[in-house]
């Protein structure tokens, strides 16, 4: 066991010195899917890797708790008796997110790891929203289960985008960056009665607002 930490930590030392410098990043995002209409708020985890004062590779995890979405939608309850008429009721979706982001950076100015930088690049994403339906009471004796409506469901979306932002590095603490981000979804798989609120799941845009903390990670 001892010989195997000893050449782990051998392996991260030579990869650190001989190919780049890893850093770990952390944050406060704002998230916008135009189909839903408002901002979600989160926080993010990540990784970035550079060879150069010039360019780096990343990659990022961010999480958005649900929030309840401010679209009301109306439906219509079927009754188990056919004279009986259907029911007009009301369905309120949570949705939260998950979003899984890399790509490359391009930095300007004083670069990657000293003073006041600028950086843009290319990215991908893939975004998995879970929603659940909230339907209004109803008596359940006399109407069927709308299931499309009352399953809970998920839309997994593969977006290209790209990303930009400004930086600070601090001497031997790290750097300070802003950054914002848009998304364009390209492929889009839904789950159970997802297509249902296509119109306002499914949009293509996605816009985020980072701001956060970068440490090297010294081996």
């Amino acid at each position: 066991m001892k010989k195997l930490l000893i050449s782990l930590s051998l392996i991260l030392i030579f990869a650190n010195t001989a190919f780049g410098q890893f850093s770990a990043t952390g944050g406060t995002s704002v998230f916008n899917n135009f189909g839903i209409g408002r901002n979600l708020y989160g926080i993010d985890l990540g990784m970035e890797y550079s060879e150069s004062d010039e360019q780096s590779i990343w990659g990022r995890i961010s999480l958005y708790p649900a929030i309840r979405n401010k679209q009301l939608d109306s439906i219509f309850l079927e009754p188990y008796d056919i004279n009986q008429n259907f029911k007009a009721s009301y369905i309120r979706t949570r949705t939260s997110y998950y979003q899984f982001s890399g790509g490359s950076r391009f930095y300007a100015g004083d670069g990657y790891d000293i003073g006041i930088g600028a950086y843009g690049g290319y990215k991908f994403s893939l975004i998995l929203a879970n929603i659940k339906n909230e339907l209004d009471e109803y008596d359940e004796t006399v109407y069927k289960d709308p299931q499309a409506f009352s399953q809970n469901s998920k839309i997994l979306t593969l977006t290209v985008g790209l990303n930009g932002g400004i930086k600070y590095s601090f001497p031997n603490v790290g750097s300070v960056f802003l950054e914002g981000n848009l998304d364009y979804g390209i492929l889009v798989q839904a789950s159970n009665g997802s297509y249902i609120y296509s119109e306002y799941y499914r949009s293509p845009l996605f816009l985020s607002l980072n701001i956060g903390f970068r440490k090297a990670l010294n081996f």
